[in-house]
C-alpha cells in the first residue's frame, strides 16, 4: 500500500519545500521527520549551491521536483529530476548530485523507499506573499 505525506522546511533566501513521500514497505516506513531531518542537515550546502547561482543570475527562481529512491542501508539509490521549471541551468543537476550523496540511515528489514521532494527557489528580489509560504502540495507518484 502506498502512503503519501507532506514535508516542509525552508531556508533563508531559497525556500526548500519538501513534500510527498510514498513507499511500499510492510515492516517500516521512513517518516516525514526522518526525511526532513536529512534535508535539514544538508540545507547549508544546497543553499550554497543556489547562492553561487544567484551571483550570476540574480533573478533565478523556480521549482524542481526530485524523485528520490533510498536503499534500506540509507544510501540514495537513485535521484531523478521529476519535474522542473528551471530550464537551461545546471542548478537542478548540481542539487541532484548532492542529493545522491545524502544518507538517510539504516532501516533494518526495510525496502527501497521512494518519495518526491519539491524544492522551490526564490530570488532575493522575489515578492514574499502568501503564495510563497504554506504547506507543500501532495503530488501523485
Amino acid at each position: 500500500m502506498r502512503k503519501v505525506a507532506a514535508i516542509t522546511f525552508c531556508i533563508l533566501i531559497a525556500f526548500l519545500i519538501g513534500c510527498t513521500s510514498s513507499a511500499v514497505t510492510p515492516e517500516y516506513i521512513r517518516t516525514d521527520n526522518e526525511i526532513n531531518s536529512v534535508f535539514e542537515a544538508h540545507k547549508e550546502r544546497i543553499f550554497a549551491i543556489y547562492r553561487n547561482f544567484l551571483l550570476r543570475e540574480t533573478e533565478l527562481s523556480g521549482k524542481v521536483v526530485y524523485k528520490v529512491s533510498v536503499n534500506p542501508s540509507g544510501v540514495v539509490r537513485d535521484c531523478k529530476i521529476y519535474q522542473s521549471n528551471i530550464n537551461g541551468y545546471i542548478l537542478p543537476e548540481l542539487i541532484k548530485d548532492h542529493i545522491l550523496k545524502m544518507n538517510f540511515g539504516v532501516v533494518p528489514g526495510g525496502e527501497i523507499f521512494t518519495f518526491l521532494y519539491p524544492i522551490e527557489f526564490f530570488s532575493p528580489n522575489a515578492k514574499w506573499d502568501n503564495e510563497n509560504f504554506g504547506e507543500g502540495k501532495i503530488l501523485a507518484n
